[in-house]
């Protein structure tokens, strides 16, 4: 059986992120693993849009600053937690699109560790899942994590 040593987890600051991340270090702890949080600054929607002036461009870059340096805070944060837990946690920060990102990323790794909001099939066909692309294209397994809610209790009622 293969020991999943290397986890990825993407990591948002979402209630879910953070459980996926808990599910992560409690994972490593038992084999002796290490885990690794990436964050995706979604990049596509500010790559499209063209401006005229350098005073606005000087604006949304100062803003992307002022971002990613609470991103990376949030990370170092989850750096100690995994210390105190006895698990090596590493981060990544990377622009682009978040699903491609994460593909891209588990070529070098045994797991992914994530949330998922557990959209419902018309809002998966409409808007697409980033955990469903995820879990169809990387090159390693996907552990999907989804919050325990009344879905699960509505459904063990029916």
């Amino acid at each position: 059986m293969k020991r999943y040593k290397k986890i990825l987890v993407p990591y948002d600051d979402s209630k879910l992120s953070k459980l996926a991340f808990e599910q992560a270090l409690s994972l490593a702890s038992m084999v002796k693993g290490e885990v690794t949080v990436i964050h995706v600054m979604e990049t596509s929607l500010y790559e499209q849009l063209t401006f005229e002036t350098t005073e606005v461009i000087s604006v949304l870059n100062n803003l992307v600053d002022e971002n990613k340096g609470r991103i990376e805070s949030m990370l170092k944060d989850l750096v100690e937690q995994g210390k105190n837990e006895d698990v090596k946690v590493d981060y990544l920060i990377k622009n682009g699109n978040v699903a491609s990102e994460i593909i891209a990323a588990s070529l070098n790794y045994d797991l992914i560790i994530m949330g998922t909001l557990g959209q419902s099939a018309l809002e998966s066909l409409l808007l697409g899942s980033k955990a469903e692309k995820v879990a169809r294209h990387a090159s390693c397994p996907v552990m999907l994590v989804r919050e325990q809610n009344l879905t699960r209790k509505n459904n063990i009622e029916r």
